[in-house]
Formats: C-alpha cells, structure tokens, sequence
C-alpha cells in the first residue's frame, strides 16, 4: 500500500518504479528485524564488557567482584554471536549501534531491570531461557524510549510497520524451544513468496487505476473523487483488484483486510467508509458474475 501511495501522489510512475520501491520497503523491513536481534544480542554481550572493565579495576568493591556473564550463555545469544548470524548482517549491510554510547546506556538499565536481576541470580530450565528473552525484547526494550529512538535513528519511518518486525522478533525468540545450532537459524527475507504476492496487486492496481475509479465514483455521487481521502481510494483499489483478479483469496478476507487498513492509516471514519462502498461494489459485481473464485478463494 505504501509504494502504490507514491503512485497515487505521481500517476507517471510505472509498474516497475513502484515495485522497485517495494522491494526497497522490504529490505528495510528485514533489516530493522535484523536490528533488532543485534541490538538484544549486544545488551547482552556487554555483560562481559562490563565485567572485564570492573576486573581491571585497582579497588573493586563486592558489587564489581558480583558480576554475572550468565546471560552470554543464553541459547538466543549464542546463536547471535555465531558466524551464521554475522555473516548475515554482513551482508544485509544492517546498521551497528554504537557499543560505548547507545549500547552501555540501554545496559545500564538492563542490568538494574528486576527481571534482569531475577535470570542471573536463579536456576531456570531451558524453557525459561526462551521466556526471559521474550520479556527483555517485549517488557524492557520496546518500553524503553531510548531504544526507540536509536531505532528511528537508524530506521526512519520503523514506526510504519514496528508490528511486522515485533511479531517476527517474538516468532524467532519462541524457536528457542525448539534450539538445535543446526536447526535454529535467521529467516531469509522471503522475496519469492512476497513479491508472488504484491506484484500482482501493484500491476493490476495500476492497470486499472481508471475503471476502478470508474466504479468508485458511481457510489460516491455526492463526494467529488478528488476529495476523497487518498488512502480511502487506494484501499478500495487495492481490494477491488483481489476480488476479480486474485481468484485464490476470498473476497470477505481482502474487504477485511482494507477495512483494516484503512482504519489504521487514513482517517478515523475511513473504515466504515470503505466497508460501505467494497459491500456495494462486491454486490454489484457478483451480480454481473464478475467475481470469480478457485480453490481457497471459495471460502468465505
């Protein structure tokens, strides 16, 4: 929806400019992901950094003799500090935090953190490792407005999809459950399956950018088309084109989805703006056996 909202704002662009601006939408989705697994991966290694420097130290006090490197051992961590992970941020070119600035500061609140202080000081079965991790990610980095901000630094626009890259952090941190260094691994942005998907949309989208304008101005007689919200028409363009051209996705599932959408990023009566309008023109269009359905299309 974001890359064909360039196109609405700029009608000259072509089909292929918009999809290169989605692939370039989904490799920063990836590479957020992937900062994020650095960023929990570093605030724990810095457990070791930390306990270093205090070691060096001429006069420790018993606090610098307390130390603990436990969390370095975390299955999680691991697997971040293995050659398989770095070779992936290598190559995916993913920012790297700064270790003495934003690094020890989000340490720093890590360590005082009482969850922190419960892992390190208590035996925990396997399972429980893969539970703490999901609370430092969820419970102590995304409430943290440091983190965030370092996020948006290196990330502009994060704020856009932070739910996409939270449900994926929390689906890898779950696998460690199922921990094996042979099995455990980062999931490679799967371009294939998206752009199945997306570029379809994108081409018919823009393909039929008149006739489906065509349509959407017959049910809104008393709006001018120029005034209506640009989201509000993208979304019932976006869904018009699954419903005739996408004969494998039910068409109650893609007016949901829009209806969504809309809610989410247009105005705040846009949902039931677009849910009124898809119900007429879905109506309209299977009466003229328009909508055709294969497969898991058929469910509705």
């Amino acid at each position: 929806m974001q890359s064909l909202y360039y196109r609405e704002l700029d009608n000259s662009m072509t089909a292929t400019q918009i999809k290169n601006i989605f692939d370039q939408h989904l490799l920063h989705l990836y590479q957020v992901y992937l900062f994020h697994l650095l960023v929990i991966r570093d605030i724990c290694n810095y457990a070791l950094t930390d306990a270093n420097r205090r070691a060096m130290k001429f006069i420790q006090t018993q606090q610098d003799k307390a130390v603990n490197i436990k969390i370095t051992k975390n299955p999680l961590i691991l697997f971040l500090n293995s050659s398989i992970f770095k070779s992936i941020i290598e190559k995916e070119q993913v920012h790297i935090p700064d270790q003495d600035l934003e690094v020890k500061l989000l340490f720093q609140k890590f360590k005082e953190w009482s969850q922190y202080q419960n892992y390190i000081n208590s035996e925990i079965a396997y399972k429980s490792e893969m539970l703490f991790m999901i609370n430092l990610y969820n419970d102590f980095l995304l409430k943290n407005e440091f983190f965030i901000q370092i996020v948006e630094d290196a990330y502009p626009n994060y704020s856009d999809d932070d739910d996409i890259t939270i449900a994926n952090i929390n689906i890898t941190i779950k696998n460690l459950q199922f921990y094996e260094k042979k099995y455990f691994h980062i999931p490679e942005i799967k371009y294939i399956e998206a752009t199945a998907m997306c570029y379809p949309i994108i081409e018919h989208t823009i393909n039929h950018n008149e006739e489906f304008a065509t349509i959407i101005a017959e049910y809104t007689q008393n709006w001018e088309i120029e005034r209506l919200a640009i989201l509000d028409q993208l979304c019932i363009k976006m869904a018009m084109c699954e419903l005739l051209y996408m004969p494998e996705i039910p068409g109650n599932d893609s007016i949901n989805e829009y209806i969504d959408l809309a809610k989410m990023y247009s105005t705040p009566k846009s949902g039931e703006f677009v849910n009124g309008i898809l119900d007429k023109i879905k109506n309209k269009l299977k009466e003229a056996n328009k909508i055709i359905k294969t497969g898991a299309g058929l469910k509705e």
